[in-house]
């Protein structure tokens, strides 16, 4: 009988300790497990290419001279990319030599943006309220070309910008292979707590939208290619 009564609190004792020994096997089996079966990495075999592109020389015109470039102004949310893409022939990834350098050296990932219309301030917003514009720019594995910080016509996710834009027609869209290229950003400003910011100014929008009104019928001092 004294066994007995013994038995439940031998139990409660020696259940801890097979609940440790479990939790010791399952961290085991998982260290194990990633030693045995690696992650893959994006590109097998190779490091990363990364490729910095520059603005330049790039000068942007002011707001003024952008509307009347402009055929269609925006503010628009930059949505989820369509596409991700290498621009070599056969869309693969370009071939490098023994320091990572590529060896075709117009190879560049270019990203297919959707900016979705919530305004149009100049011009009429196209049908299902979104312009797809293919961008410089863009990560495929651990590949990327990235633009400098202070680039002014960079599009991130998630922004809200004041896009100013050349339509080129559907004849250049065909032609590019893309309707990401019918349109060409001339500007663009992000817009945030009521100011539109192109690199380091923010503009109250008010200004701005007195500016774009002012000037959108004005024949402009020059013009932005397709």
């Amino acid at each position: 009988m004294k066994g007995h009564r013994f038995g439940p609190r031998l139990a409660w004792a020696i259940l801890p300790m097979l609940f440790a020994g479990v939790v010791t096997t399952a961290v085991l089996l998982l260290v194990l497990g990633n030693s045995l079966f690696p992650e893959a990495p994006g590109q097998p075999g190779q490091p990363g290419i990364t490729i910095t592109q520059s603005a330049g020389y790039l000068i942007l015109p002011p707001s003024g001279e952008a509307a009347r470039r402009a055929d269609l102004v925006v503010i628009a949310e930059v949505m989820e990319p369509l596409d991700v893409y290498w621009n070599t022939a056969d869309g693969e990834r370009p071939d490098v030599n023994d320091r990572g350098e590529v060896l075709n050296p117009q190879a560049r990932i270019f990203t297919e943006h959707v900016l979705r219309v919530n305004e149009a301030l100049k011009g009429t917003s196209p049908p299902g309220g979104q312009v797809v514009l293919t961008r410089l720019g863009g990560q495929i594995g651990s590949d990327r070309v990235v633009l400098e910080d202070d680039h002014p016509l960079s599009l991130e996710q998630g922004d809200t910008v004041l896009a100013f834009l050349r339509d080129c027609g559907p004849e250049r869209a065909e032609a590019m292979g893309s309707e990401g290229f019918r349109h060409v950003l001339i500007s663009r400003y992000v817009v945030e707590d009521g100011h539109a910011t192109a690199i380091s100014v923010p503009v109250p929008m008010d200004e701005m939208r007195e500016t774009i009104e002012n000037n959108k019928s004005l024949e402009p001092r020059a013009e932005t290619s397709c």
